[in-house]
């Protein structure tokens, strides 16, 4: 703890290059903070976009106090011999960082002079506010979890200016991680201390385009893991019995013929193994298992145990979004009930144009709970005002919530004329589960009048399958989801995406399969958009109803008779 009589005093690093567009704001908001004990030293890591000149016409004064210190570099060397250039140059006791193309809140130093102050420590964290999501994120991180991913923005991040002359700065071998690496050097004897306020709002508009550049991500990151493998083995559950180290990965015993402490132990302990890729930080612990046994089918038996037990742990909540199409709804939910783990039914019984559904909806609902086919029921008032489409969004980002509200880790949005073939829905589920799929779509089977004649071309439209919960996932946000799909449904964030070939996942879709096809159209979300479309899709009723099946064409595409694969009764 800090003598609170003692004033905390800061030197806060900033790395630009070629931002001129945009450091000003930046400055301005430092320079605006309620705290004023503090530096500002500016790295320009050889900007060519007039960097310099800008910010000494507009900042002149200030640069002569000593209140900004600028240090040009002559060539580009990357932002992490820019910070260290700041580190090297502070002359205060504690060191905090901002870039240029976030905005410090004018508390970021109060918030961290506060709990200088108030803690015995040499690492403090806070939150911050994402701007395209609205999203606050930061939260108290214990040390095994930072070793799982960087949990903590640079951004809000204050550390002693004694650890960096201690254990030095910023890897400059590393392009991407810099950030991770760093702080994964500096908490591992000190705990970083958590204060809960947002000290930053942090501009991450670009954070999609960044995240496909994948190539520089995955080698910096097996960079991080290999230099901090020593803390990585820390994961494993260590026992001992009769004096005997046992280490359980998982669950699964595993003798090591020496304990995990070095890099260059690893590498004598089976020069021929050869482990499969780590995709994820957790993998870790199986490498190195895979390392340290050098019989080839153990190694395939851990993996293996390994996959299952992820599959057993992967928790996949289901919400039906439904108004009409009551009489398919118990055999979609058939389809898929053994291999989900929550269902739950988001009706309505007003539909979004204020038409009332059927009297025999309520009452299927209960019996079908009492049944133990779904496990949760919610009625929806739409809101006539906005319009189909808005209130579709918004069932189904209910039914996410309630999927959230049961811990489940993974989320299916389906529609009561929606089928899966449930060797099919298994196998894509195990898929995602063993390769860390965030977000996934699939192909999709239209059918035509009956349950049993399907259109032979598969709909250009794909339908998105089960994704990874996130705390800031959200669905109905179309304009970032990889493939033409369902607008209500697309998911955000993405993520890693993976598109199911038709061999592999395909939803089986009854679109024109109804009792009563005018109530489907009746409560479309397209209503509201598409007079034209509306009344075309009602013009085509009657040729659907008067539709004769397979083998012959419906609306120029060929249909042929698969058989009712899904026991559907109208």
């Amino acid at each position: 703890m800090t003598d609170s009589a003692l004033p905390v005093f800061f030197s806060v690093i900033m790395p630009t290059y070629n931002r001129a567009f945009c450091i000003t704001t930046a400055v301005d908001a430092l320079l605006n903070q309620t705290y004023q004990n503090f530096e500002l030293i500016i790295v320009d890591d050889g900007s060519t976009d007039g960097t310099a000149e800008l910010l000494k016409s507009k900042y002149d004064a200030v640069l002569k106090s000593g209140k900004i210190v600028f240090l040009p570099q002559e060539k580009n060397a990357g932002v992490c011999a820019a910070r260290n250039k700041g580190l090297e140059a502070a002359k205060y006791d504690w060191i905090a960082y901002a870039d240029t193309d976030n905005c410090p809140r004018p508390n970021f130093l109060e918030t961290f002079a506060k709990g200088i102050r108030e803690n015995n420590a040499e690492c403090f964290n806070a939150k911050i506010f994402r701007t395209s999501s609205g999203d606050v994120i930061g939260e108290e991180t214990k040390y095994k979890k930072l070793l799982q991913g960087n949990h903590i923005d640079l951004g809000a991040f204050v550390h002693s200016k004694r650890l960096y002359d201690t254990l030095g700065g910023f890897d400059t071998n590393l392009s991407r991680y810099v950030d991770w690496d760093l702080i994964l050097t500096y908490t591992k004897k000190n705990p970083s201390v958590f204060l809960n306020e947002i000290v930053l709002d942090y501009n991450d508009s670009n954070d999609f385009q960044r995240i496909t550049n994948s190539g520089k991500n995955a080698e910096n990151y097996k960079k991080v893991r290999r230099k901090h493998l020593s803390l990585f083995a820390k994961l494993f559950n260590i026992q001992k019995k009769n004096n005997v180290k046992i280490y359980t990965v998982f669950g699964i015993p595993v003798t090591l013929p020496r304990p995990l402490v070095l890099k260059k132990r690893i590498r004598k302990a089976d020069p021929n193994a050869k482990p499969f890729k780590i995709r994820n930080p957790s993998k870790m612990m199986l490498v190195l298992t895979c390392l340290f046994c050098g019989n080839k089918e153990k190694r395939r038996e851990i993996k293996a145990d390994y996959n299952q037990k992820k599959l057993n742990a992967m928790k996949v909540g289901a919400s039906y979004n439904l108004f009409d199409g009551e009489e398919l709804l118990e055999a979609s939910i058939r389809s898929i009930r053994d291999s989900v783990d929550y269902i739950s039914v988001v009706y309505q019984t007003v539909s979004n144009y204020g038409r009332a559904a059927n009297k025999s909806l309520e009452p299927l609902l209960e019996r079908l709970m009492k049944e133990g086919l779904i496990d949760e029921i919610y009625r929806y008032n739409p809101d006539l005002e906005k319009g189909g489409r808005w209130n579709e969004k918004r069932k189904r980002n209910i039914g996410l919530e309630l999927a959230k509200r049961k811990n489940c880790s993974h989320f299916l949005s389906i529609d009561a004329d929606e089928f899966y073939v449930k060797s099919e829905f298994d196998n894509a589920k195990a898929f995602i589960s063993k390769n860390n799929i965030d977000t996934t779509a699939c192909g999709v089977f239209g059918y035509v009048k009956s349950p049993c004649w399907r259109r032979i071309s598969p709909s250009a439209v794909d339908a998105p399958f089960i994704f990874k919960i996130k705390r800031s996932s959200r669905l109905g946000t179309g304009k970032y989801f990889p493939q033409n799909a369902d607008p209500t449904r697309t998911v955000f964030p993405v993520g890693k995406f993976w598109r199911f070939s038709s061999d592999v996942l395909m939803m089986h879709h009854m679109n024109f399969v109804r009792n009563d096809l005018h109530l489907k159209y009746k409560n479309s979300s397209f209503n509201d958009e598409d007079a034209t479309k509306y009344e075309k899709m009602i013009n085509r009723i009657e040729a659907i109803n008067n539709y004769k099946g397979a083998p012959e064409d419906f609306d120029g595409s060929p249909v042929r008779d698969v058989g009712n694969i899904f026991n559907i009764s109208l």
